[in-house]
Protein backbone atom coordinates (compact mmCIF):
# COMPACT_ATOMS: atom_id res chain seq x y z
CA UNK A 1 0.00 0.00 0.00
CA UNK A 2 2.43 2.69 0.66
CA UNK A 3 4.26 2.16 -2.52
CA UNK A 4 0.95 2.41 -3.88
CA UNK A 5 0.50 5.81 -2.15
CA UNK A 6 4.61 6.87 -2.92
CA UNK A 7 3.92 6.34 -6.60
CA UNK A 8 0.56 8.49 -6.56
CA UNK A 9 2.46 11.16 -4.66
CA UNK A 10 5.05 12.05 -7.63
CA UNK A 11 2.71 13.82 -9.36
CA UNK A 12 1.69 16.70 -6.96
CA UNK A 13 -0.14 19.71 -9.22
CA UNK A 14 -0.24 23.17 -8.52
CA UNK A 15 -3.87 24.60 -9.38
CA UNK A 16 -4.62 28.18 -10.18
CA UNK A 17 -7.77 29.57 -9.69
CA UNK A 18 -8.77 32.52 -12.07
CA UNK A 19 -6.92 35.16 -14.00
CA UNK A 20 -6.06 38.42 -12.40
CA UNK A 21 -5.27 38.97 -8.63
CA UNK A 22 -8.16 38.96 -6.61
CA UNK A 23 -12.10 39.36 -6.28
CA UNK A 24 -14.41 37.65 -8.08
CA UNK A 25 -18.02 38.03 -10.13
CA UNK A 26 -19.24 34.65 -9.82
CA UNK A 27 -22.30 32.25 -8.52
CA UNK A 28 -22.29 28.76 -9.37
CA UNK A 29 -22.97 25.92 -7.40
CA UNK A 30 -21.94 23.70 -10.07
CA UNK A 31 -18.98 21.87 -7.92
CA UNK A 32 -18.65 18.57 -10.11
CA UNK A 33 -17.73 15.58 -7.68
CA UNK A 34 -19.32 16.24 -4.78
CA UNK A 35 -22.48 14.76 -3.69
CA UNK A 36 -24.29 16.74 -1.05
CA UNK A 37 -24.54 14.94 1.99
CA UNK A 38 -26.90 15.65 5.08
CA UNK A 39 -24.56 15.44 8.74
CA UNK A 40 -27.06 14.90 10.96
CA UNK A 41 -30.09 14.06 9.02
CA UNK A 42 -30.98 10.86 11.07
CA UNK A 43 -30.82 10.51 14.68
CA UNK A 44 -27.32 10.48 16.51
CA UNK A 45 -25.80 12.46 13.14
CA UNK A 46 -22.28 13.38 14.01
CA UNK A 47 -20.34 16.62 12.84
CA UNK A 48 -17.86 15.55 14.70
CA UNK A 49 -13.92 15.10 14.92
CA UNK A 50 -12.10 11.84 13.71
CA UNK A 51 -8.63 11.52 15.06
CA UNK A 52 -6.85 12.15 11.21
CA UNK A 53 -4.69 14.07 10.70
CA UNK A 54 -3.16 16.28 7.71
CA UNK A 55 -2.19 13.83 4.72
CA UNK A 56 -1.31 13.88 0.95
CA UNK A 57 -2.77 11.39 -1.53
CA UNK A 58 -3.29 11.51 -5.29
CA UNK A 59 -5.73 9.89 -7.87
CA UNK A 60 -7.36 10.42 -11.33
CA UNK A 61 -8.96 12.92 -12.40
CA UNK A 62 -11.15 13.91 -14.76
CA UNK A 63 -11.25 17.84 -16.50
CA UNK A 64 -13.33 20.02 -17.60
CA UNK A 65 -15.76 21.92 -19.99
CA UNK A 66 -13.85 24.18 -21.29
CA UNK A 67 -11.38 23.55 -24.51
CA UNK A 68 -7.70 23.01 -22.99
CA UNK A 69 -9.51 20.72 -20.13
CA UNK A 70 -6.62 18.41 -18.09
CA UNK A 71 -7.28 14.84 -16.86
CA UNK A 72 -4.56 14.18 -14.38
CA UNK A 73 -3.08 10.53 -13.00
CA UNK A 74 -3.64 8.83 -10.58
CA UNK A 75 -1.08 10.95 -8.76
CA UNK A 76 -3.42 14.31 -9.02
CA UNK A 77 -5.76 13.91 -6.33
CA UNK A 78 -4.31 16.42 -4.41
CA UNK A 79 -2.69 17.01 -0.85
CA UNK A 80 -3.46 19.44 1.94
CA UNK A 81 -0.49 21.86 0.12
CA UNK A 82 -1.36 21.09 -3.51
CA UNK A 83 -4.84 21.00 -5.07
CA UNK A 84 -5.21 18.42 -7.36
CA UNK A 85 -6.17 18.43 -11.74
CA UNK A 86 -9.37 18.55 -13.37
CA UNK A 87 -12.54 20.36 -12.35
CA UNK A 88 -14.42 17.16 -10.19
CA UNK A 89 -11.71 16.70 -8.28
CA UNK A 90 -10.62 20.26 -7.54
CA UNK A 91 -14.35 20.97 -6.27
CA UNK A 92 -14.22 18.14 -3.69
CA UNK A 93 -10.73 19.12 -2.33
CA UNK A 94 -12.25 22.91 -2.02
CA UNK A 95 -15.31 21.69 -0.45
CA UNK A 96 -13.09 19.70 2.28
CA UNK A 97 -11.25 23.20 2.60
CA UNK A 98 -7.53 22.72 2.80
CA UNK A 99 -6.63 25.52 1.47
CA UNK A 100 -8.35 27.64 4.71
CA UNK A 101 -4.96 26.39 6.19
CA UNK A 102 -2.94 28.42 3.83
CA UNK A 103 -1.44 31.35 4.42
CA UNK A 104 -4.35 34.15 3.31
CA UNK A 105 -5.50 37.73 2.84
CA UNK A 106 -7.08 39.28 5.70
CA UNK A 107 -10.47 39.73 4.38
CA UNK A 108 -12.34 40.29 1.01
CA UNK A 109 -11.31 42.92 -0.89
CA UNK A 110 -12.11 44.78 -3.89
CA UNK A 111 -10.72 43.15 -7.15
CA UNK A 112 -6.91 45.50 -7.51
CA UNK A 113 -6.24 46.34 -11.59
CA UNK A 114 -5.85 44.48 -13.71
CA UNK A 115 -7.74 41.81 -11.64
CA UNK A 116 -11.27 41.26 -13.43
CA UNK A 117 -12.74 39.19 -10.32
CA UNK A 118 -14.90 42.01 -8.55
CA UNK A 119 -14.79 40.90 -4.89
CA UNK A 120 -11.83 38.47 -3.83
CA UNK A 121 -9.81 36.76 -1.16
CA UNK A 122 -6.50 34.87 -1.63
CA UNK A 123 -4.57 31.95 -0.39
CA UNK A 124 -1.02 30.87 -1.07
CA UNK A 125 0.14 27.38 0.04
CA UNK A 126 3.35 27.01 1.70
CA UNK A 127 5.78 27.10 -0.99
CA UNK A 128 4.68 29.98 -1.99
CA UNK A 129 4.61 31.58 1.40
CA UNK A 130 8.01 30.61 1.84
CA UNK A 131 9.02 32.31 -1.49
CA UNK A 132 7.11 35.49 -1.10
CA UNK A 133 9.91 37.80 -0.86
CA UNK A 134 12.14 36.36 -3.72
CA UNK A 135 12.19 37.63 -7.14
CA UNK A 136 13.01 34.72 -8.45
CA UNK A 137 10.75 32.18 -10.58
CA UNK A 138 8.26 30.30 -8.00
CA UNK A 139 9.27 26.34 -7.44
CA UNK A 140 7.36 23.52 -8.89
CA UNK A 141 4.11 23.19 -6.08
CA UNK A 142 3.31 26.68 -6.00
CA UNK A 143 -0.73 26.96 -5.65
CA UNK A 144 -2.96 29.18 -4.79
CA UNK A 145 -6.68 29.78 -4.45
CA UNK A 146 -8.99 32.63 -5.13
CA UNK A 147 -12.42 33.08 -3.06
CA UNK A 148 -14.67 34.79 -5.69
CA UNK A 149 -17.40 37.07 -4.21
CA UNK A 150 -20.31 39.31 -5.36
CA UNK A 151 -19.76 41.60 -2.64
CA UNK A 152 -17.98 42.70 0.23
CA UNK A 153 -20.52 42.15 2.73
CA UNK A 154 -20.90 37.97 1.27
CA UNK A 155 -19.81 35.35 3.57
CA UNK A 156 -20.12 32.31 0.84
CA UNK A 157 -17.97 32.55 -2.21
CA UNK A 158 -19.73 32.39 -5.73
CA UNK A 159 -16.88 30.86 -7.45
CA UNK A 160 -13.10 30.07 -7.07
CA UNK A 161 -9.69 30.65 -9.28
CA UNK A 162 -7.17 28.28 -8.87
CA UNK A 163 -3.69 27.79 -9.73
CA UNK A 164 -0.65 25.31 -9.77
CA UNK A 165 2.63 25.00 -11.33
CA UNK A 166 3.25 21.74 -12.39
CA UNK A 167 6.80 21.58 -13.42
CA UNK A 168 9.68 24.02 -11.93
CA UNK A 169 9.83 25.60 -15.52
CA UNK A 170 6.84 27.84 -16.03
CA UNK A 171 7.13 27.52 -20.01
CA UNK A 172 5.58 30.91 -20.43
CA UNK A 173 2.36 29.42 -18.33
CA UNK A 174 1.96 26.58 -19.99
CA UNK A 175 2.70 24.19 -16.96
CA UNK A 176 0.77 26.45 -15.04
CA UNK A 177 -2.63 24.62 -14.36
CA UNK A 178 -5.82 26.52 -14.03
CA UNK A 179 -9.10 26.27 -12.83
CA UNK A 180 -11.83 29.21 -12.55
CA UNK A 181 -15.76 28.68 -12.29
CA UNK A 182 -17.66 31.59 -12.06
CA UNK A 183 -21.52 32.58 -10.94
CA UNK A 184 -23.77 31.26 -14.12
CA UNK A 185 -24.96 34.93 -14.43
CA UNK A 186 -21.49 36.39 -14.92
CA UNK A 187 -20.44 38.01 -18.14
CA UNK A 188 -16.94 36.58 -18.21
CA UNK A 189 -17.41 33.39 -21.00
CA UNK A 190 -17.94 29.79 -19.24
CA UNK A 191 -19.64 26.62 -20.08
CA UNK A 192 -23.34 25.51 -18.68
CA UNK A 193 -21.55 24.74 -15.33
CA UNK A 194 -19.88 28.06 -15.10
CA UNK A 195 -15.82 26.98 -15.34
CA UNK A 196 -14.16 29.79 -16.94
CA UNK A 197 -11.13 27.04 -17.19
CA UNK A 198 -9.74 23.83 -16.43
CA UNK A 199 -6.31 22.87 -17.86
CA UNK A 200 -3.03 23.55 -18.69
CA UNK A 201 -1.66 26.97 -19.85
CA UNK A 202 -0.83 26.03 -23.15
CA UNK A 203 -3.86 25.32 -24.47
CA UNK A 204 -7.79 26.64 -24.77
CA UNK A 205 -9.14 28.90 -22.08
CA UNK A 206 -6.20 28.92 -19.70
CA UNK A 207 -4.08 30.14 -22.18
CA UNK A 208 -6.30 32.65 -23.90
CA UNK A 209 -8.00 34.11 -20.98
CA UNK A 210 -5.78 32.96 -17.75
CA UNK A 211 -2.38 32.82 -18.63
CA UNK A 212 -3.21 36.21 -21.35
CA UNK A 213 -3.68 37.91 -17.97
CA UNK A 214 -1.29 36.43 -15.55
CA UNK A 215 1.55 36.26 -18.21
CA UNK A 216 2.12 39.99 -17.03
CA UNK A 217 2.41 39.80 -13.16
CA UNK A 218 5.44 41.53 -11.86
CA UNK A 219 6.23 43.04 -15.43
CA UNK A 220 5.80 46.83 -14.61
CA UNK A 221 4.36 48.48 -11.80
CA UNK A 222 0.79 48.07 -13.53
CA UNK A 223 0.96 44.91 -13.09
CA UNK A 224 2.61 44.45 -9.52
CA UNK A 225 -0.83 45.13 -7.34
CA UNK A 226 1.13 43.23 -5.12
CA UNK A 227 4.39 43.10 -3.14
CA UNK A 228 6.56 39.94 -4.69
CA UNK A 229 3.87 39.11 -8.34
CA UNK A 230 5.76 37.47 -10.92
CA UNK A 231 5.93 33.96 -12.83
CA UNK A 232 2.13 33.53 -13.12
CA UNK A 233 1.50 35.39 -9.40
CA UNK A 234 -0.25 38.21 -8.82
CA UNK A 235 -0.50 38.26 -5.40
CA UNK A 236 1.30 36.07 -3.20
CA UNK A 237 0.44 35.80 0.59
CA UNK A 238 3.55 35.94 3.21
CA UNK A 239 3.02 34.53 6.19
CA UNK A 240 -0.66 34.71 7.91
CA UNK A 241 -2.76 32.70 10.52
CA UNK A 242 -4.76 30.36 9.05
CA UNK A 243 -8.32 31.44 8.33
CA UNK A 244 -10.90 30.79 11.27
CA UNK A 245 -12.86 29.15 9.60
CA UNK A 246 -10.69 26.61 8.29
CA UNK A 247 -11.13 22.86 9.25
CA UNK A 248 -9.49 20.95 11.76
CA UNK A 249 -7.03 18.44 9.95
CA UNK A 250 -8.59 15.99 12.60
CA UNK A 251 -12.05 17.13 10.91
CA UNK A 252 -11.17 16.58 7.21
CA UNK A 253 -9.80 13.09 6.90
CA UNK A 254 -6.79 12.19 5.21
CA UNK A 255 -5.64 9.49 2.79
CA UNK A 256 -6.04 6.83 5.16
CA UNK A 257 -8.57 8.04 7.90
CA UNK A 258 -12.30 9.41 6.57
CA UNK A 259 -13.96 12.23 8.57
CA UNK A 260 -16.59 12.36 10.70
CA UNK A 261 -20.11 14.31 9.93
CA UNK A 262 -21.90 13.32 6.07
CA UNK A 263 -21.01 16.51 4.35
CA UNK A 264 -17.24 15.93 5.24
CA UNK A 265 -17.78 12.39 4.11
CA UNK A 266 -19.10 12.87 0.74
CA UNK A 267 -16.61 15.19 -0.48
CA UNK A 268 -13.88 12.75 0.94
CA UNK A 269 -15.68 10.00 -0.73
CA UNK A 270 -15.67 11.57 -3.91
CA UNK A 271 -11.87 12.45 -3.84
CA UNK A 272 -11.39 8.87 -4.22
CA UNK A 273 -8.75 8.32 -1.35
CA UNK A 274 -10.26 4.80 -0.25
CA UNK A 275 -9.58 3.83 -3.41
CA UNK A 276 -6.03 3.28 -2.94
CA UNK A 277 -6.81 1.14 0.11
CA UNK A 278 -6.49 -2.65 -0.35
CA UNK A 279 -9.70 -4.15 -1.95
CA UNK A 280 -12.04 -7.38 -2.58
CA UNK A 281 -11.27 -7.76 -5.98
CA UNK A 282 -15.03 -7.43 -7.63
CA UNK A 283 -18.29 -6.29 -6.71
CA UNK A 284 -19.97 -9.59 -5.09
CA UNK A 285 -23.51 -10.50 -3.81
CA UNK A 286 -23.89 -10.09 0.18
CA UNK A 287 -22.66 -12.31 2.68
CA UNK A 288 -24.77 -13.62 5.15
CA UNK A 289 -25.62 -11.36 7.35
CA UNK A 290 -25.24 -8.35 5.50
CA UNK A 291 -28.16 -6.43 3.94
CA UNK A 292 -26.30 -4.75 1.34
CA UNK A 293 -27.14 -6.92 -1.92
CA UNK A 294 -24.26 -6.31 -3.63
CA UNK A 295 -20.68 -4.52 -2.86
CA UNK A 296 -17.16 -4.17 -2.54
CA UNK A 297 -15.20 -3.85 0.80
CA UNK A 298 -11.88 -1.42 1.18
CA UNK A 299 -9.92 -1.78 3.97
CA UNK A 300 -7.10 1.40 5.18
CA UNK A 301 -3.76 0.26 6.23
CA UNK A 302 -4.76 -0.58 10.18
CA UNK A 303 -7.00 -3.26 9.13
CA UNK A 304 -4.64 -4.31 6.64
CA UNK A 305 -1.84 -4.65 8.87
CA UNK A 306 -3.99 -6.46 11.75
CA UNK A 307 -5.87 -8.68 8.82
CA UNK A 308 -4.15 -12.25 10.18
CA UNK A 309 -4.78 -10.86 14.34
CA UNK A 310 -7.24 -11.63 16.59
CA UNK A 311 -6.91 -8.86 18.58
CA UNK A 312 -9.43 -5.57 18.80
CA UNK A 313 -8.69 -3.08 16.41
CA UNK A 314 -6.00 -0.56 16.77
CA UNK A 315 -7.85 3.00 17.10
CA UNK A 316 -7.74 4.17 13.30
CA UNK A 317 -9.02 1.32 11.87
CA UNK A 318 -11.45 2.01 8.89
CA UNK A 319 -13.07 0.54 5.90
CA UNK A 320 -15.21 1.84 2.77
CA UNK A 321 -17.98 -0.40 1.20
CA UNK A 322 -19.36 0.31 -2.13
CA UNK A 323 -22.87 -0.25 -2.42
CA UNK A 324 -24.07 -1.54 -5.86
CA UNK A 325 -27.56 -2.40 -7.52
CA UNK A 326 -26.18 -5.04 -9.65
CA UNK A 327 -22.97 -7.29 -10.31
CA UNK A 328 -22.76 -5.59 -13.35
CA UNK A 329 -23.17 -1.79 -12.19
CA UNK A 330 -20.04 -0.04 -12.33
CA UNK A 331 -20.73 3.56 -10.37
CA UNK A 332 -22.14 2.84 -6.66
CA UNK A 333 -25.38 3.76 -5.38
CA UNK A 334 -24.52 4.39 -1.97
CA UNK A 335 -21.72 3.74 0.45
CA UNK A 336 -21.00 2.36 3.76
CA UNK A 337 -18.21 3.73 5.89
CA UNK A 338 -16.87 3.04 9.44
CA UNK A 339 -13.68 4.35 11.70
CA UNK A 340 -12.62 3.48 15.33
CA UNK A 341 -12.07 6.83 16.92
CA UNK A 342 -11.48 5.36 20.49
CA UNK A 343 -8.54 2.16 21.17
CA UNK A 344 -11.75 0.70 23.29
CA UNK A 345 -14.93 -0.12 20.88
CA UNK A 346 -17.04 0.05 23.81
CA UNK A 347 -19.28 -2.01 22.26
CA UNK A 348 -19.25 0.21 19.18
CA UNK A 349 -20.13 3.01 20.79
CA UNK A 350 -16.83 3.78 19.87
CA UNK A 351 -17.11 3.22 16.05
CA UNK A 352 -18.51 6.32 13.94
CA UNK A 353 -20.81 4.89 10.99
CA UNK A 354 -21.96 6.75 7.75
CA UNK A 355 -24.08 5.10 5.35
CA UNK A 356 -26.04 6.20 2.53
CA UNK A 357 -28.46 3.98 0.07
CA UNK A 358 -30.84 5.23 -2.71
CA UNK A 359 -33.95 6.94 -2.19
CA UNK A 360 -35.84 4.09 -3.55
CA UNK A 361 -34.01 1.51 -0.95
CA UNK A 362 -35.75 -0.45 1.62
CA UNK A 363 -33.59 0.68 4.42
CA UNK A 364 -35.04 3.20 6.31
CA UNK A 365 -33.05 6.48 5.60
CA UNK A 366 -33.60 10.67 5.42
CA UNK A 367 -34.77 12.47 2.83
CA UNK A 368 -30.96 12.60 1.33
CA UNK A 369 -30.87 8.50 1.57
CA UNK A 370 -28.26 8.41 4.96
CA UNK A 371 -29.40 6.04 6.77
CA UNK A 372 -27.01 6.40 9.45
CA UNK A 373 -24.28 9.76 10.63
CA UNK A 374 -22.72 9.14 14.12
CA UNK A 375 -21.29 7.20 16.89
CA UNK A 376 -22.06 4.07 17.93
CA UNK A 377 -23.64 5.24 21.22
CA UNK A 378 -26.82 6.16 19.76
CA UNK A 379 -29.52 6.93 17.17
CA UNK A 380 -29.61 4.59 14.04
CA UNK A 381 -26.01 3.89 14.05
CA UNK A 382 -26.78 2.23 17.27
CA UNK A 383 -29.99 1.19 15.94
CA UNK A 384 -28.88 -0.08 12.82
CA UNK A 385 -25.29 -0.32 12.60
CA UNK A 386 -23.76 -1.44 15.82
CA UNK A 387 -26.61 -3.74 16.01
CA UNK A 388 -25.60 -5.68 12.86
CA UNK A 389 -21.86 -5.39 13.33
CA UNK A 390 -21.62 -6.23 17.28
CA UNK A 391 -21.89 -10.01 16.29
CA UNK A 392 -19.41 -9.95 13.67
CA UNK A 393 -16.45 -12.84 14.75
CA UNK A 394 -19.03 -14.24 17.24
CA UNK A 395 -19.30 -17.39 15.58
CA UNK A 396 -19.65 -19.22 12.03
CA UNK A 397 -22.91 -17.45 11.76
CA UNK A 398 -21.02 -14.20 11.49
CA UNK A 399 -17.60 -15.02 10.43
CA UNK A 400 -18.13 -14.19 6.25
CA UNK A 401 -14.60 -13.46 5.83
CA UNK A 402 -11.71 -14.62 7.56
CA UNK A 403 -10.36 -12.06 10.72
CA UNK A 404 -13.88 -11.01 11.17
CA UNK A 405 -14.14 -9.66 14.73
CA UNK A 406 -15.09 -6.29 16.57
CA UNK A 407 -17.57 -4.53 14.31
CA UNK A 408 -15.72 -5.62 11.24
CA UNK A 409 -17.17 -8.26 9.10
CA UNK A 410 -14.91 -8.07 6.53
CA UNK A 411 -11.15 -6.82 6.79
CA UNK A 412 -8.79 -7.19 3.41
CA UNK A 413 -5.83 -8.34 3.80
Amino acid sequence: MMAKLCRLYVCALVVCVACGNNSSSSSSGASAGSTPAAAGATSGSASGSSGATSGSTSGSSSAGATSGSASGSTSSMGTPQTPPIGGSLVESWLAAGWYKLWSSEPAIHGARSPSPHGFDRVYSNDVINANATGTGAWPLGAAAVKELYGSLTDTTPVGYAVYLKTQANSAAGANWYFYERVPLSSTAPHDANGVVADGLGGTGTAMSICVACHAAAGSDAAHTPSVGGRDEVYTPVSTSPPDASAPDTSLAGTPQMPPMGGSLVEPWLAAGWYKLWDSEPAIHAARSPSPHGFDRVYSNEVINANATGTGAWPLGAAAVKELYGALTDTIPVGYAVYLKTQADSAAGANWYFYERVPLSSTAPHDANGVVADGLGATGTAMSICVACHAAAGSDAAHTPSVGGRDEVYTPVP
